[in-house]
């Protein structure tokens, strides 16, 4: 009864994301909805829920802001910042193969930054691609999904990769071989995008 529903931004896998108004802000936020396997271990989905608590807290310009939770049934959803800006992905699209150093400079600058405060609250990303980063014109950049994608419930489960899951290249070796996602494993990722941005190809 908050939010009214604008459009599909996109689907993929068990989520959803919407452009949505919040109707007492009088703002766009992006509602995020994940439906879970029913299997699900209460334990691991009380992991979920104190890894999003910790992510309400966090306060970082170079992270898009998550404002609240919750759940209705089986369905569960995340009121998010909308960041209008287009991915880093997109811009690869369209780019030539690498972009210009001074933007590299600044993406890796602003990712780290998030990163950073992220970590000092015990926050882990798990699945940090071009992706998950937004950029505006002039380069500023926002990490986003932090603890909101079902990549999380995999990492929070120490789930090594599997033909069943989701493949990335930027993913940290201990990430497929074991399952283990530390802050060490996005900085992994962070390096495995810098590179790509660089030089205009996958570092595998």
């Amino acid at each position: 009864g908050k939010f009214e529903v604008i459009s599909e931004l996109h689907h993929r896998g068990n989520s959803t994301l919407f452009l949505t108004h919040d109707l007492i802000l009088d703002k766009k936020v992006a509602l995020k909805t994940l439906k879970f396997d029913s299997s699900l271990p209460p334990e691991l989905l009380e992991s979920w829920n104190t890894n999003l608590k910790r992510c309400l807290r966090l306060d970082e310009p170079h992270i898009a802001r998550i404002y609240t939770f919750g759940s209705a049934a089986s369905l569960h959803y995340i009121i998010l910042e909308f960041v209008s800006d287009h991915t880093l992905e997109d811009l690869l699209a369209e780019d030539n193969p690498h972009l210009p150093l001074w933007k590299c400079l600044r993406i890796g600058r602003d990712a780290a930054a998030g990163l950073h405060a992220a970590h000092k609250m015990g926050i882990t990303h798990h699945r940090l691609t071009p992706s998950n980063i937004s950029v505006s014109r002039d380069g500023y950049s926002k990490i986003l999904d932090l603890g909101a994608a079902q990549g999380t419930i995999n990492a929070l489960a120490n789930q090594p990769w599997s033909p069943t899951m989701e493949c990335s290249s930027y993913y940290a070796p201990e990430q497929i071989e074991s399952g283990i996602s530390e802050p060490l494993s996005d900085q992994y990722q962070l390096g495995a995008i810098l590179f790509r941005i660089l030089t205009g190809k996958p570092l595998f």
